[in-house]
């Protein structure tokens, strides 16, 4: 789900993506809905648009500098589409800018790579083959630079060093004006940090967080999502990260791309969840303090986890 003012009426609007690849009740196949905001916290009846083979994922961006309509960036089963906005609320047919059949797109995340004031896409591949490139790269990130009309160049393979890249973020986890890359892999299920260059390529990734390695946690669900932001104040971001849909583990940065793990917390009664869950960053209250929204899995449960600004 992407969040953003897609019309201009400094309201609210909402792209959904739901892996929607047949059509159900009024429900065209293979597209997303947009919500439009009434300001009041309700919504008006979706518009659908084509985009992709069972899209995934929706991101809003300004693919066109900081001062054009919001574009949307969705990820189906092996592409990666743009819809460029018109400013009015509508948005102009879907275009894929990337195909890394056969390998399929856990993720993509947004930001300027290479500082030439354009927005880069980075992409999390798994599950591929070695015929994706010439190099043989699969089970890897592709990072594409943007051209800043919406358009971008040929990707750039970095290999991952594990397998099924299913999420990314961007983040400058160093303090040195250059984004990095965290990414989630599934074989084996860990956290990894890609330390931006500044000019679009990112030295070799290293893990930061694996969850521990016994017999009852390979029975349950593992790493979910992650979360960023800075937990305890001191300018440097952090990392929360679900584990088994059952807890959260917090990852306190250190400025220099490194990170010390300090909490574990759990959101339900057992150390094993209902299947993975989503976590967000957000402030909640006017405390000033980041706190976590964490959904354990299936929709089972919301929890909320009140930050005390400290970590």
């Amino acid at each position: 789900m992407a969040k953003g003012d897609f019309n201009g009426d400094g309201k609210m609007d909402f792209a959904v993506a739901g892996f929607n690849c047949s059509s159900g009740p009024s429900t065209p196949p293979d597209s997303i809905a947009v919500y439009f905001g009434n300001g009041d916290g309700t919504f008006q009846p979706p518009v659908y648009y084509g985009a992709g083979h069972c899209p995934n994922q929706v991101v809003a961006a300004r693919l066109r500098g900081p001062n054009a309509p919001q574009d949307l960036i969705v990820v189906d089963l092996t592409d990666v589409s743009v819809l460029l906005g018109n400013g009015d609320g509508t948005f102009q047919p879907a275009i894929t800018i990337a195909s890394f059949s056969p390998n399929s797109v856990g993720a993509v995340s947004v930001g300027d790579f290479n500082g030439d004031g354009k927005a880069d896409v980075a992409v999390a591949l798994f599950l591929g083959l070695s015929e994706v490139s010439s190099t043989g790269l699969y089970d890897s990130i592709a990072v594409l630079l943007g051209n800043g009309d919406g358009s971008f160049q040929a990707p750039l393979f970095a290999q991952s060093p594990g397998d099924n890249n299913y999420d990314i973020a961007v983040a400058d986890l160093n303090n040195d004006g250059k984004l990095d890359l965290v990414t989630r892999t599934g074989l084996p299920e860990t956290l990894y940090v890609s330390l931006g260059k500044g000019d679009g390529t990112f030295l070799p990734a290293y893990a930061i967080w694996s969850p521990p390695n016994t017999i009852y946690e390979s029975l349950v669900s593992g790493l979910g999502s992650f979360a960023i932001g800075d937990f305890n104040g001191d300018g440097n971001l952090d990392i929360a990260a679900d584990a088994n849909g059952a807890r959260v583990e917090v990852l306190l940065g250190t400025g220099t791309g490194t990170f010390v793990p300090t909490g574990s917390y759990l959101i339900n009664q057992h150390q094993g969840g209902n299947g993975l869950g989503q976590i967000r960053a957000a402030r909640l209250s006017h405390d000033g303090h980041v706190d976590l929204v964490v959904g354990t899995g299936y929709g089972a449960t919301l929890a909320i986890l009140r930050g005390n600004g400290d970590g």
